[in-house]
């Protein structure tokens, strides 16, 4: 004969829910009132403490608001508060384009994780090119490309999400398709276009720096690890000279250290070589290729957080740097590119502020001048010209 036996009833707490919802928006045992915005909301802390660990600590711990019948809730939108109470209530909640934030922002403040890591996931679908940061972009066989990058979901770096998507923008439909995730996510990732290779390399994510390399083929759609560079580093400079890769600079998270060296990867060979290094370790510095020649110019010492007008020259065939004409103003991650055979530099952050300046360099006199500023101050943007 069985002594005891152990039943469980499907759906009783989620019945139980349901009753204490209605005696909610009935206003009935409600012993509490959060006031948000100007706005109250009537609510049970029993219900309360039982979904936030926030309100559960607030209620619980003996601080001041234990007392309290009325309770005001800073740092949230009064009408993010009545979707979340919903929420709490019911497990139910609407998530879109114009509440994510709002959304994201109370849940993290209430503890409430499960809505938390929905608000991430529907934001990580939404995300596109325009939407990311420290992306990298590169054109190749007459698409643009954009790599990785980070989103921030809440301002704080622990809620960093870094990406692994690539989107690809066709000039001809005029809209941007989504690729192939890369295998590893991370931003300040270098991105270059060789024959039918897209290359992503290096970058980091929130705990180190990465030396790995992965290139795309685009005839296949697929991605493939290639060999690793010799040191990591993310925020690096990167072109493309002679059919070779050319990667400058960076920073190596792992070691909190600023490098100046410079590897050079062959396609042919399918290997990592170092050439000479710069004058200057940095990272956050433009590069552009112009014949045999390499300028690597502007960037940042961040050990130091010391930003640089410095200009250097590498001569793929000698092998050897010249120190060009300093810029007339410090900048770290500017946009450049050239035309008529004068490098443009646009933007840039220089410590303090996002700049509106820009500034072209005479190759022939080996001098900088400022050009008009643009309208808006901008840092890790891109320059082309049409």
């Amino acid at each position: 004969m069985i002594e005891s036996r152990t039943f469980s009833v499907s759906g009783q707490t989620q019945n139980a829910f349901k009753v204490m919802h209605e005696l909610r928006l009935r206003n009935l045992l409600c012993d509490v009132i959060l006031s948000v915005g100007g706005k109250e909301f009537t609510g049970h802390k029993v219900v309360l403490c039982g979904c936030s660990p926030y309100l559960c600590a607030m209620f619980t711990n003996g601080m001041l608001e234990s007392e309290k019948a009325q309770i005001e809730i800073q740092g949230l939108e009064s009408w993010a508060m009545g979707e979340l109470i919903e929420f709490m209530y019911t497990s139910v909640i609407e998530i879109n384009v114009d509440n994510v934030e709002g959304i994201l922002q109370g849940a993290s403040l209430l503890g409430l994780h499960q809505l938390r890591k929905m608000c991430a996931t529907f934001l990580q679908s939404q995300l596109t090119a325009s939407n990311c940061l420290a992306v990298g972009a590169c054109s190749i066989d007459g698409m643009l490309y954009a790599v990785g990058g980070e989103c921030a979901l809440v301002d704080t770096q622990e809620d960093t999400l870094y990406l692994r998507c690539v989107e690809c923008y066709d000039p001809v439909l005029r809209q941007w398709v989504p690729k192939p995730d890369m295998k590893v996510a991370r931003s300040f990732v270098a991105v270059a276009g060789v024959g039918k290779y897209l290359y992503a390399i290096g970058g980091e994510d929130r705990s180190t720096s990465y030396s790995i390399m992965e290139k795309y083929d685009i005839n296949t759609e697929t991605w493939s690890f290639g060999p690793n560079m010799k040191r990591k580093r993310s925020g690096a400079g990167v072109c493309v000279c002679d059919g070779k890769i050319y990667v400058a600079g960076g920073y190596d998270k792992t070691l909190h250290m600023d490098r100046a060296s410079v590897e050079c990867y062959d396609p042919s060979t399918d290997d990592w070589t170092f050439v000479t290094e710069m004058e200057k370790a940095r990272s956050g510095l433009s590069l552009i290729a112009i014949d045999h020649n390499i300028y690597m110019i502007g960037g940042r010492y961040k050990t130091a957080d010391q930003y640089f007008d410095v200009a250097e020259r590498y001569n793929t065939i000698t092998n050897q740097w010249t120190t060009l004409w300093s810029m007339n103003q410090p900048r770290a991650w500017p946009g450049i590119a050239v035309y008529d055979g004068k490098i443009y530099l646009i933007g840039g952050f220089d410590g303090s502020y996002r700049l509106r300046s820009a500034e072209v360099y005479d190759i022939d006199r080996d001098r900088w001048s400022f050009i008009s500023n643009m309208l808006v101050g901008r840092a890790g943007c891109g320059a082309s010209i049409v």
